[in-house]
């Protein structure tokens, strides 16, 4: 069974604000997922309307007949409308957001024709950290969504702006380092969140946010010795 990565980043947008960072986070976190070892195939997307993304996915998942893993990675611009999170394409307009941007919800969609085991969603994003679930303003249980296992990370509450830095942004250089703390044995998703939580623990500003729906053995990599050369170049 395979092991696919997307990674999404948009840096030019036609009429929101330029992201310098983000081109440099996806190659940061392409860089950190090749270290593993573990991913069959990584596709990187970048600086694509939603159109182009879409369709990207869409090849991505379909190009693969049994999938173990679909890790999906987006840096960016988020909008958040009522109970749905979008990630902002290139074109976004807030006017058109299921047009010009990609849901969380028709997201999940195209991630479940795969199939997959897991599905692990690292968002970069401002306004990222919403629920899967919400009803009159309360939250519910989260559900799988039609998953066997998911996990996902986001970089901040769906009220807080996601933190931009140089040449990587704040959360996805945390995200990197958590991954690459342990020096032995295997790194679960849960080792990279705890860390992610005490790394953010005292910052009022940004608070990443958790939902994690498995095992709590789901493995990162399965030997953190894979990511020496990393861990010593960085």
């Amino acid at each position: 069974m395979a092991n696919i990565a997307i990674l999404v980043g948009n840096t030019d947008y036609q009429t929101l604000p330029t992201l310098g960072c983000c081109c440099e986070d996806v190659f940061a976190i392409q860089q950190l997922l090749e270290a593993t070892k573990k991913f069959d195939s990584i596709e990187v997307i970048l600086d694509k309307d939603s159109f182009q993304l879409k369709e990207r996915i869409r090849a991505t998942i379909d190009a693969n007949n049994s999938i173990q893993e679909i890790f999906f990675y987006f840096t960016g611009h988020g909008y958040q409308r009522e109970s749905d999170f979008y990630f902002c394409s290139t074109n976004f307009d807030a006017k058109r957001p299921n047009e010009t941007g990609l849901s969380n919800s028709e997201l999940h969609k195209l991630l479940r024709i795969g199939e997959a085991d897991l599905v692990v969603k690292v968002i970069d994003a401002c306004s990222s950290g919403t629920n899967l679930i919400k009803s009159d303003g309360t939250f519910l249980p989260v559900s799988k969504q039609g998953f066997k296992n998911l996990i996902q990370i986001a970089s901040c509450l769906d009220s807080q702006n996601s933190l931009t830095g140089n040449p990587i942004s704040l959360f996805t250089d945390k995200f990197r380092t958590a991954a690459l703390r342990k020096s032995e044995g295997a790194v679960y998703y849960t080792d990279i969140i705890d860390t992610l939580r005490d790394e953010f623990l005292d910052n009022n500003d940004q608070t990443p946010h958790f939902v994690s729906q498995g095992t709590g053995r789901e493995q990162f990599v399965d030997d953190a010795r894979r990511l020496d050369e990393l861990r010593t170049k960085l």
